[in-house]
C-alpha cells in the first residue's frame, strides 16, 4: 500500500542488471494511506475467470477488492512504471 492511497503492484521476479523492479499496476481508489493489503489466489483451477483477488484497505475506512489477471503478454522494458 501507499501513503498516497495507491497501491502498487510489481512483479516478483527480480531483475538484477537493472536493480529496478518492474511494475505491473498502479490502483487508485483510497483517499487516504493504503494500511493493509491481501491476495488470494482464485479458486477452480483453469476455468477461473481470474487468477485471484486482491484486497486493499485503507485509514479511509474503505476495502477494494481487486480481480488479478495474468499477463498476457511480457511487458516492454520502460512500460507500467508510470502511476495511472
Amino acid at each position: 500500500g501507499g501513503w498516497d492511497g495507491r497501491t502498487r503492484v510489481y512483479e516478483t521476479s527480480y531483475d538484477w542488471k537493472k536493480r529496478k523492479p518492474r511494475r505491473l499496476a498502479s490502483l487508485g481508489f483510497h483517499d487516504d494511506v493504503v494500511a493493509c493489503v491481501a491476495f488470494r489466489t482464485a479458486v477452480g483451477g483453469k476455468g477461473a475467470p481470474h487468477a485471484g483477488w486482491l484486497a486493499t484497505g485503507s485509514r479511509d475506512g474503505a476495502v477494494a477488492l481487486w480481480p488479478i489477471f495474468p499477463p498476457k503478454n511480457k511487458v516492454a522494458d520502460g512500460e507500467g512504471d508510470e502511476d495511472a
